[in-house]
């Protein structure tokens, strides 16, 4: 399973604002973690919606968490960002009107490991892996 670029960005992000534990530019941001400006901005407007950063303005102003991340989990940014866990074995959800639909023996199967591995996913916490990125690499 691999994570979207917006899913891999918003971890990157929130990683950088809780090791920094202040308010921070999204320049600032962009420039720490290797994420376009623009990126961050789309990043940061999705996960304020959410009620997982927020910001202020002005000089000292910036993006914080506004929430600890023992409350934000993975699965969490997953449904935020890609609607969910999707697996498949034929590229995706069967249409009704698939001829082959009828012989598909692992439509149920699919569907079954994606909700697992979402149920997986939301009860991981990010601070749960937060610290060995902090102990493995120098910046995120």
């Amino acid at each position: 399973m691999k994570f979207s670029p917006h899913v891999r960005y918003a971890v990157r992000v929130l990683f950088e604002i809780e090791k920094q534990g202040t308010y921070l530019p999204l320049s600032v941001l962009s420039e720490r973690t290797g994420i376009s400006f623009r990126a961050v901005e789309y990043v940061h407007s999705v996960l304020k919606a959410h009620g997982i950063t927020d910001s202020v303005k002005g000089q000292k102003g910036g993006i914080r968490l506004a929430r600890p991340l023992t409350q934000v989990n993975a699965g969490e940014l997953v449904v935020i960002f890609d609607g969910g866990i999707e697996f498949s074995v034929c590229g995706g959800k069967i249409s009704p009107t698939c001829g082959k639909k009828s012989l598909c023996r692992t439509d149920h199967i699919c569907e079954e490991i994606s909700q697992r591995m979402l149920e997986i996913l939301l009860e991981t916490p990010l601070s749960s892996i937060l610290a060995p990125s902090f102990d493995d690499e120098p910046g995120l």
